[in-house]
C-alpha cells in the first residue's frame, strides 16, 4: 500500500471544509470566525491591533472586516476622544453568527471525535503537532534563507559598484 501524506492531508481539509459547509451553511468559510471572537473579547479594538493579532496584513483584515461589515456582523465607530481612531463592534447579528459557530464547532468536534477512539484521538493530534511545527520551522528556515540570499545579492551589487568606480578611476 503505497502512502501519500500531503494527499491525506488533503483529502482531511476537503472533507472538513464539506463538513463545515453542511453543519454551518450561513458561514462563509473565510475565518471569520476567529474575527468574530476576537472583536467580541476586545470589543473596540482597531483593525491595525486585529491585523496584529491575526498575523495578516492590514489590508487584508480590511477585506474581511468589509465583508463582516457589509453583512451586518460588525460596526465601526469613531473613538470619541480620538476622532481618527475607529473601533470594532459586533453588532446583534455578528453574536448570533459567533454563537452559531461556536455551536457548530463543537457538533464538529464531537463528530470528529466519534470517529477516532481516545487513544487514536491523542496519537492523531501529536502527529498534527510534530506536522505543524516542522512545517513552522521550515518557514522559519525559508525566512533565514531568503534573507541571507539578498544578503549575498546586496554583497554581490557592492562589489560590482566598487568594480566600476575602479574601472572608472582607472580610465
Amino acid at each position: 500500500m503505497e502512502y501519500n501524506v500531503l494527499q491525506a492531508i488533503k483529502q482531511i481539509n476537503q472533507s472538513v471544509k464539506r463538513l463545515q459547509e453542511r453543519m454551518a451553511p450561513d458561514s462563509n468559510g473565510q475565518g471569520h470566525g476567529r474575527l468574530l471572537q476576537l472583536i467580541e473579547k476586545n470589543e473596540g479594538i482597531s483593525p491595525k491591533e486585529l491585523a496584529l493579532l491575526l498575523s495578516i496584513r492590514p489590508s487584508t483584515c480590511t477585506e474581511k472586516l468589509n465583508l463582516l461589515e457589509r453583512d451586518g456582523h460588525i460596526v465601526r465607530k469613531k473613538d470619541r476622544q480620538d476622532r481618527r481612531s475607529t473601533g470594532i463592534y459586533l453588532t446583534p447579528s455578528g453574536h448570533l453568527a459567533l454563537a452559531r459557530r461556536v455551536q457548530s464547532d463543537k457538533n464538529m468536534e464531537q463528530l470528529l471525535c466519534d470517529l477516532l477512539t481516545p487513544e487514536e484521538q491523542l496519537a492523531f493530534c501529536a502527529i498534527c503537532q510534530r506536522i505543524v511545527a516542522g512545517l513552522s520551522q521550515s518557514e522559519q528556515d525559508d525566512v533565514l534563507h531568503e534573507k541571507n540570499i539578498v544578503s549575498i545579492h546586496e554583497e554581490q551589487k557592492r562589489q560590482n559598484e566598487k568594480q566600476k568606480k575602479c574601472e572608472k578611476e582607472i580610465i
